[in-house]
């Protein structure tokens, strides 16, 4: 017997999808109902008002919200939910400043069209973590960081999720990020335990786009430009930062590193 999903067993959760478009409805639940039977779809709501009146019938474990609908956005159905008490993950057309805000909250996003790979990937994140409902916290991150973003400021706070729970620290202390495998190490400054986050820096790389102060460098590395201490070239150049590592500059990235360490007075 053909097992499709590895919790087919265990707990039923239930869910509700917010969204504007009839075909991101169909095509969700379809995936859903091929691919997770322990996910049930208890209703479906097409704007904000509708989605808030949806949660208050449903009390769901697990929302899927879209991000821009007709009435007013995703964030302004969370804004009438004064305590939430269920798991979110967006479902959002690309938007670079909305989903950096919802990866600095440590939630989950899905980009239309959904995938299956993802939409699983998501749903596992939510599956782990069943105690760990989403935080006002996370919220409060979520909303500072959009705001600053539509600015072109930097965020003061981020957050990220590990083995351990969500991690919340200020933004401009984060020195580098390294890549391990499938996680990413966060160097913090001050930090006194390593900081192991559950995505790859690929994801981080794309989360730190819009800020000219965060850049990769290497495969493996992404630095804050703002802790570099030396910036040595050569054929084999390298960044000496404020944690007294030293990180490798591949030749791909050396113009660009000279040119924003000047752009930025570093």
């Amino acid at each position: 017997m053909k097992i499709t999903s590895f919790f087919i067993y265990t707990h039923i959760m239930k869910a509700i999808l917010v969204d504007d478009e009839v075909d991101s409805h169909i095509a969700l639940t379809s995936l859903l109902e091929r691919h997770h039977p322990e996910i049930e779809i208890l209703a479906s709501g097409y704007n904000v008002q509708e989605g808030v009146q949806l949660i208050k019938e449903h009390s769901p474990e697990l929302l899927f919200l879209d991000i821009e609908m007709p009435d007013g956005s995703g964030f302004d159905l969370l804004n009438q939910i004064p305590q939430p008490q269920f798991h979110l993950i967006f479902v959002t057309a690309f938007n670079q400043y909305a989903q950096t805000a919802i990866r600095f909250g440590a939630l989950d996003y899905l980009t239309k069209p959904v995938n299956s790979a993802e939409l699983s990937a998501a749903i596992l994140k939510v599956q782990v973590r069943r105690l760990e409902k989403i935080q006002s916290l996370q919220l409060e991150i979520l909303k500072e960081t959009l705001e600053k973003l539509k600015k072109k400021e930097l965020p003061e706070k981020m957050s990220i999720s590990t083995n351990e729970g969500i991690l919340y620290f200020p933004t401009v202390n984060v020195i580098r990020l390294e890549a391990m495998a499938n996680f990413t190490e966060f160097k913090i400054q001050d930090a006194k335990k390593r900081m192991i986050a559950s995505n790859n820096l690929g994801r981080y790389e794309n989360d730190l786009k819009p800020y000219p102060v965060f850049m990769r460098v290497h495969k493996s590395h992404i630095v804050n430009l703002k802790h570099v201490i030396r910036f040595t070239r050569g054929d084999k150049a390298y960044l000496e930062l404020v944690d007294q590592s030293v990180v490798p500059v591949s030749l791909r990235y050396k113009e660009e590193v000279g040119r924003r360490m000047r752009e930025l007075s570093v």
